[in-house]
């Protein structure tokens, strides 16, 4: 008897390139014919995420808002998480939230116009605050599942080819073996069907899919989704505060946080960064070398306190 496929599923975080692998995935379940669904929100599936994976038959789950209190609940899944360093999500989210990240929601309105209102000295802080949920989630999740491959933002965007392959390996999703020219026809004759069948709404119905996709498909997809493209050319590094791909790189927390940040960060979240290893020194936010508020600068200056 042929087992049962499990749930496929990416797990991440607000701010951890979500977007960008949500991107890829539902490309490659598209080719698939795997249903793909995104859930940000326990309201999304009521509290129950086995139930609405069930109910909703979905094959590939993204839930970039993690909570292993929910997910716990699942019975069968495969899947792979990625964290960041909660530091460069504090600054992600300021300048996504004051600038390009969705307002629909009245909760994301208000916010926005609370960081409006501030300076970006504040308004970090305000940030850093409002990541208090996230970061319990990511502090709370349980990284020892041999069912869930643990990975680093930092990393998979670094190299993306790499990790992307790695990520479909482990899920069984990818077919790494040697190509031919008889491969390759196949997959194209099977391609050009599937976007027909797509686009004739259920009209036209192909018997089946492949279980894998040719590796060379998946980095084709990777390489459509490439920073410099969704980021329109700019090169990671080269910011743009109003873009949702503002920088693209690691460790940007060191040109913002200044002293007050540092403080805020290391007596509410710094267990979290020693237990992510992002540093090993339980007094790193001492080592630091930080912006001064204009305040602290006049103080220092002063020989004050």
């Amino acid at each position: 008897m042929k087992e049962e496929r499990p749930l496929f599923a990416f797990f991440g975080h607000h701010k951890g390139a979500t977007d960008w692998f949500n991107s890829i995935l539902s490309q490659l379940c598209s080719e698939l014919k795997l249903t793909f669904a995104v859930v940000h929100y326990p309201e999304m599936f009521n509290g129950d995420l086995q139930k609405f994976v069930a109910e909703n038959k979905i094959d590939f789950l993204s839930y970039d808002n993690a909570d292993y209190a929910y997910v716990s609940q699942l019975d069968h899944y495969q899947g792979f998480h990625v964290v960041r360093d909660p530091r460069d999500i504090c600054v992600s989210a300021y300048f996504s939230h004051l600038h390009s990240h969705g307002t629909k929601r009245a909760y994301w309105a208000e916010q926005r116009a609370a960081l409006q209102s501030m300076s970006k000295t504040d308004g970090l802080l305000y940030e850093m605050k409002c990541r208090k949920q996230q970061f319990t989630e990511m502090y709370t999740w349980n990284y020892q599942q041999s069912n869930v491959l643990e990975l680093r933002m930092e990393e998979v965007t670094q190299n993306p080819y790499k990790h992307l392959v790695q990520i479909l390996s482990f899920l069984d999703l990818v077919d790494t073996s040697s190509s031919s020219v008889k491969k390759r026809f196949q997959y194209c004759l099977y391609s050009g069907l599937r976007r027909l069948e797509v686009r004739s709404n259920g009209y036209l119905a192909l018997p089946a899919a492949p279980s894998r996709l040719p590796v060379e498909r998946l980095l084709g997809i990777v390489w459509e989704n490439d920073f410099a493209k969704k980021a329109r050319k700019r090169n990671p590094g080269e910011e743009n505060i109003r873009s949702h791909y503002r920088k693209g790189i690691a460790g940007d927390w060191k040109n913002h946080f200044e002293a007050v940040h540092l403080d805020y960060f290391h007596r509410h979240y710094s267990a979290l960064l020693l237990k992510l290893a992002y540093e090993w020194d339980p007094d790193w936010w001492q080592l630091c070398d930080v912006q001064q508020t204009d305040q602290e600068r006049v103080l220092a200056a002063l020989g004050l306190p």
